[in-house]
């Protein structure tokens, strides 16, 4: 009879530790949302990402497209993640570049 008992005992605490683990899967998403992003790697900072411009010549005409490459480099100890906004990787819809022409800011109009 014992050895019966033990077996609902054990069938018990299975059934109650599952109900417990279902119930924590049931959190609301803001509380999901604010784990996650504790667990992910941290907003980067000032110093820990590198940006090189380059172009495929140093000199244009007035009238030619000027193609650039914006890279991005992690250059801290740790992972670090980077927003996309104001970024190469959303295009560039803001003035984010200064553009001169002999030391004079010239007006961009590439977007």
């Amino acid at each position: 009879m014992s050895k019966n008992l033990g077996g609902r005992r054990l069938q018990w605490l299975v059934g109650a530790a599952a109900s417990v683990s279902l119930m924590g899967a049931c959190g609301a998403p803001q509380d999901t949302l604010e784990e996650s992003a504790e667990l992910g790697a941290p907003e980067a900072t000032a110093g820990e990402i590198s940006a090189h411009l380059s172009a495929g010549t140093s000199s244009f005409a007035a009238q030619s497209a000027v193609n650039v490459t914006i890279t991005l480099t992690n250059v801290s100890n740790r992972s670090v993640s980077l927003l996309s906004w104001h970024t190469p990787a959303d295009g560039l819809k803001d003035d984010l570049l200064t553009v001169t022409l002999n030391g004079a800011a010239v007006e961009y109009t590439g977007r």
